[in-house]
């Protein structure tokens, strides 16, 4: 997989999770804000769920695993593979940037959404950097 690809899919999956914050705020902008901040415990909650799960499975289940991702030769599905890898790893985060956007005006929505992309594009370069790192790679 080339590092474009990889690069092109994070920002698509934090777009797509921050398009489905902004949607779902739209619609949830007939509630009063102080429902909203209770959407933030959400992610604690799953949190916990998770744990829980974790804690009390059985040493011999390997269903937790995450099962391997088989790539298609074309770039347009191994880009929409990690696209969707970033989503089901981040879509927790839709409990935290709902209440977050629903007390933004539109100027702080906007730059939040650029601080968003730089940061994806920063904490790909740092992963690729450290991936790299003779120290890392002799341990393959």
């Amino acid at each position: 997989m080339k590092k474009y690809q990889i690069v092109l899919g994070q920002i698509m999956g934090i777009g797509s999770l921050v398009v489905f914050s902004l949607l779902i705020d739209y619609g949830l902008s007939f509630l009063t804000t102080g429902l909203l901040k209770w959407l933030g415990v959400l992610p604690i909650c799953l949190g916990i769920k998770y744990w829980f799960d974790y804690y009390f499975r059985s040493k011999t289940d390997n269903s937790h695993l995450p099962k391997s991702i088989k790539y298609s030769r074309f770039t347009v599905i191994k880009i929409l593979s990690i696209c969707l890898l970033t989503i089901s790893n981040g879509a927790d985060n839709i409990g935290i940037y709902v209440p977050l956007f629903s007390q933004y005006n539109q100027a702080e929505t906007v730059l939040t959404i650029v601080v968003y992309a730089m940061m994806t594009l920063l904490w790909c370069f740092t992963g690729y950097k450290l991936a790299n790192l003779p120290v890392l790679k002799e341990k393959n």
